[in-house]
């Protein structure tokens, strides 16, 4: 693998020129032309591709189930390893029946990520509301009045 010299622009340190690569003395600097076609076939349902599933599914159920916030409510819908694992094996097996739901496979990182996202938003609005009137209750007691802006 040879090392691409970047030309700095003058006057402009942390800028760089186009490089003078020359293919033909160098072909290892040459530019892929073609990329492989990216296709679902790629990815397929494993058991823990499907516990996954089962854990983002559990997210989004717990994130919008408002009986999370109560007492003994934290673990509401939220999957363990042992129950991930217990229905993600026969799950995989299904998933994997069916066209449609086979091109999903690639995805599920991206579900459970963007689930997980929703809970921490969730939780940390929540927890800025507490934040924002306990700041408030505070400046009532200091200040008398309403608490608002004056």
């Amino acid at each position: 693998m040879s090392v691409v010299d970047f030309p700095e622009i003058e006057g402009h340190p942390f800028a760089a020129g186009e490089p003078d690569l020359d293919v033909e003395a160098d072909p290892s600097v040459a530019l892929v032309e073609t990329t492989p076609p990216a296709t679902a076939d790629l990815v397929e349902w494993t058991p823990e591709r499907a516990a996954s599933l089962v854990r983002a599914v559990g997210f989004a159920l717990h994130t919008f189930d408002p009986a999370t916030e109560l007492d003994g409510g934290a673990a509401l819908w939220r999957a363990t390893a042992e129950e991930a694992e217990e229905i993600a094996t026969p799950l995989s097996r299904i998933l994997a029946r069916y066209e449609p739901v086979k091109k999903l496979a690639g995805v599920v990182d991206e579900a459970e990520l963007g689930a997980a996202f929703v809970s921490y938003a969730k939780r940390n609005m929540r927890e800025r509301g507490r934040v924002v009137l306990a700041a408030k209750e505070e400046r009532r007691e200091v200040f008398g009045g309403d608490g608002g802006e004056d």
